[in-house]
């Protein structure tokens, strides 16, 4: 029995931690969102991923990948 309780007081922390998400598709574009203030859209038909995410009492942060570049070595856009 304690050692049931020893690890369910090691493994909350953990699950603390872990942003509950949601994600909605329509068409070729995916939209996750979690309660951590990150949000992912995917866009299937471009290659383009954009990844916002913030703190509490801060601006958004976005950054654009091309993923149909990462494979031949360009540049981002």
């Amino acid at each position: 029995m304690k050692k049931l309780l020893f690890l369910a007081l090691i493994s909350a922390p953990a699950f603390a931690e872990t942003p509950h998400c949601v994600t909605s598709t329509s068409e070729r574009v995916i939209v996750t969102q979690c309660d951590n203030g990150t949000v992912t859209v995917a866009n299937g038909l471009t290659g383009i991923v954009t990844v916002c995410s913030t703190e509490k009492g801060a601006d958004p942060r976005c950054q654009k990948v091309n993923t149909n570049k990462l494979n031949t070595g360009g540049s981002d856009e």
